[in-house]
């Protein structure tokens, strides 16, 4: 089991800080918690299956109601599951001080992308899903550097086939992201 927390209340324009230039001249305010169950089943040293569950509540405050007035959208569900397989090159018995692993599956839209809040379609950023499959590639390896240290680094790029949401916003439909995060550490 695993949290994560975000909350923000900071708006940039390119790489610049721009709080006047949000919705209604002030940031949005962003708060969203999301548990994840991942279960995974070993099929012995080398190689398992992963299968992940989360849920997640979103709440976005943006000042775009009269006057400027705070407009508040949630919506909380189960979001996209996941199913990964993983595997490391080398056998892990004989190759305990470095390897290299890595990780193929899929993300099906299990997540609804469609909560409304307010009578209206709750903003694409606090939805529990994003309405399209995505295609997982992950790595991982890890090198001893000394008895009590090791150096690592992992990768993860979820590829969205689908570019497009069957949700539009004025003149624009929602976007079906890629995803991607890369670590370095010791």
């Amino acid at each position: 089991l695993s949290y994560r927390h975000l909350s923000s209340d900071e708006f940039f324009v390119g790489k610049e800080s721009s709080p006047e230039k949000g919705p209604g001249g002030q940031p949005p305010e962003f708060k969203i918690h999301t548990f994840v169950a991942d279960i995974g089943y070993a099929f012995n040293d080398q190689f398992r299956l992963r299968l992940a569950v989360p849920f997640s509540t979103g709440q976005l405050v943006t000042h775009t109601g009269a006057n400027g007035s705070p407009v508040e959208q949630n919506a909380s569900g189960i979001g996209d599951v996941s199913l990964m397989g993983e595997g490391w090159v080398l056998n892990p018995r004989t190759h305990g001080r470095g390897n290299i692993g890595f990780g193929l599956g899929f993300k099906a839209p299990t997540g609804s992308h469609t909560l409304e809040s307010n009578g209206a379609v709750a903003d694409q950023r606090v939805q529990p899903g994003d309405g399209g499959w995505g295609v997982l590639l992950g790595s991982q390896a890890f090198h001893q550097i000394t008895d009590r240290s090791n150096a690592y680094a992992t990768g993860f790029y979820m590829v969205s086939p689908k570019a497009e949401s069957d949700i539009k916003r004025g003149t624009a439909y929602w976007s079906v992201p890629d995803v991607y995060s890369a670590r370095l550490g010791a």
